[in-house]
């Protein structure tokens, strides 16, 4: 009997903390992105295949240092205009150093909590998206990209993804593989 006590108490806690946090997290992505939902139609075109992630922790500094690289491809019954800008969810609060497609530098503009980058060519075939950048992730909803310390140790987590992962680098909803190297 003690076990369904302690398991209904569970539940009860979880469904009061996910009614209590979905609400909050919400409305910031609506304030911050000018959007009711995470994924934009712009978001819609690009099939990511890979992420592959180099992050550089500095935990006595906070920071991150980061190198994304993703493969995509460009989803064909989404297609609604050729010469259209990738989108790509991302926090103001990195800095960001460099942009290329295909291994060639890219202009890209930011608005809010998004990434939009020129398309210097049409590429209906797998492209490959390279960002670098640095800084400090944003926490929110159950933490997001931590750093702490536990008993004197340094301690780095995440527990928020995948809708904090755009806080410490760059994604859309499509996500098949990602590989991450700690250096």
């Amino acid at each position: 009997m003690t076990f369904y006590r302690k398991f209904s108490f569970f539940i009860i806690v979880t469904v009061i903390f996910t009614v209590a946090v979905y609400p909050q997290s919400f409305q910031k992505n609506k304030e911050y992105n000018d959007k009711k939902y995470f994924v934009s139609q712009q978001q819609k075109v690009l099939d990511i295949l890979h992420y592959d992630l180099s992050i550089d922790l500095n935990v006595d500094k906070k920071v991150v240092n980061g190198i994304a690289i993703l493969t995509a491809v460009k989803d064909q019954s989404n297609y609604f205009n050729s010469d259209s800008e990738i989108e790509l969810n991302f926090y103001d609060n990195m800095k960001i150093y460099s942009v290329k497609i295909n291994s060639k530098p890219a202009e890209y503009s930011r608005r809010k909590n998004r990434i939009f980058i020129k398309e210097t060519e049409v590429s209906l075939d797998t492209l490959k998206i390279e960002i670098e950048y640095s800084g400090t992730p944003q926490r929110g909803g159950f933490d997001g990209f931590v750093f702490g310390w536990v008993k004197g140790n340094s301690l780095v987590y995440n527990i928020s993804e995948p809708d904090l992962a755009s806080t410490f680098f760059f994604r859309v909803m499509k996500i098949r593989l990602i590989r991450l190297c700690l250096i």
